[in-house]
């Protein structure tokens, strides 16, 4: 579907359409100081071999890059310098070149593009957002990743998405673990709604159709689902999934096996529930325990500290009633 319009960057001003040929290029935003995108042959150069080293970007996943010149400022190259150009800017006047034959596209984008657009394409448009950073002594050419988020985990990206006016719905990650069963399909399913503090899973039995898990994903509003990489390459798991990924407009996001192994979760879900990690006595389930290990490393709920003991533990049930488990 079309993203609706909140807020429209503002257009770049005094673009000269020609400018397209050297390592240098400069991008005015109305209203504010005029970004210089400028680099010596040698850095860009370095920049350009190891961009073509990175790995090739997920589906629907931009990248940023913060330069620390003057106030600071971000660029977007190869094809998402492209796609920036047209969806922010709506003109490829701002796209310039680096290298010596044009090799690389690239768009300077200000602070205050930046976080209308990264809005937009969290949660709107349903996109993932990584920002990289210089950092020395990396191996990978002074870069690494500083930041990222996703539809379905915004924590990243918090200030930009809630001083902007905020969203009217809470995002919700849910992750899924999916296995034959005979004549039909057995679901684990965990979610996390990091703003209410909870966590919830559940187990089922599913059709062809895997309508109980549509069902589930409506009902929780899910706006990205972590699967298995090893499920996404099955033939049929990795078809089933795709196709009501897409009927209910959830983004798709793999994750290793190794991330579903359930040796630690009792212990991360006793840390991060607290008090009311007695629940887990009651929770027998190993897909959905499975499908939990895989959330909490994806969303890294550990990491801080001041969340631990304050989660909840709930219970899907499939008639549409929320339980705690007890």
């Amino acid at each position: 579907p079309a993203a609706k319009k909140k807020e429209e960057p503002a257009s770049p001003d005094g673009e000269d359409d020609d400018n397209e040929t050297g390592e240098a290029g400069e991008a005015e935003e109305s209203g504010e100081q005029k970004i210089q995108l400028q680099f010596d042959a040698g850095e860009a150069q370095g920049f350009i071999k190891f961009f073509k080293s990175m790995e090739e970007n997920q589906s629907r996943t931009i990248r940023f890059f913060w330069r620390k010149k003057d106030t600071g400022f971000y660029t977007c190259h190869g094809d998402d310098a492209l796609f920036v150009a047209q969806e922010c800017f709506h003109t490829m006047s701002v796209v310039k070149y680096l290298g010596k034959d044009n090799e690389l596209a690239a768009v300077a984008v200000s602070n205050a593009n930046f976080n209308s657009f990264v809005r937009q394409l969290l949660t709107e448009r349903q996109y993932r957002v990584e920002v990289w950073g210089e950092s020395k002594g990396t191996g990978k050419g002074g870069w690494s990743i500083i930041k990222q988020g996703s539809p379905g985990n915004l924590e990243s990206f918090e200030e930009v998405i809630f001083d902007g006016g905020g969203i009217s719905e809470t995002p919700t990650a849910v992750c899924v673990q999916i296995a034959s069963d005979g004549s039909g399909w057995k679901i684990g399913l965990a979610y996390c709604d990091n703003t209410l503090k909870v966590i919830g899973m559940s187990e089922f039995l599913d059709g062809d159709q895997l309508s109980n898990l549509e069902a589930a994903l409506v009902r929780l509003g899910a706006k990205e689902c972590v699967v298995g990489e090893d499920k996404m390459r099955s033939p049929v798991e990795g078809k089933k999934m795709r196709e009501v990924l897409e009927r209910c407009d959830v983004v798709l996001t793999e994750r290793k096996a190794r991330d579903f192994s359930v040796k630690d979760i009792n212990q991360d879900l006793a840390r991060l529930l607290g008090d009311d990690a007695t629940s887990l006595m009651q929770v027998e389930n190993s897909s959905a325990l499975a499908a939990t290990a895989c959330l909490v490393k994806y969303l890294d709920l550990l990491a801080d500290e001041t969340l631990h003991g304050r989660f909840k533990l709930r219970e899907l049930a499939l008639d549409g009633h929320m339980k705690l488990d007890k």
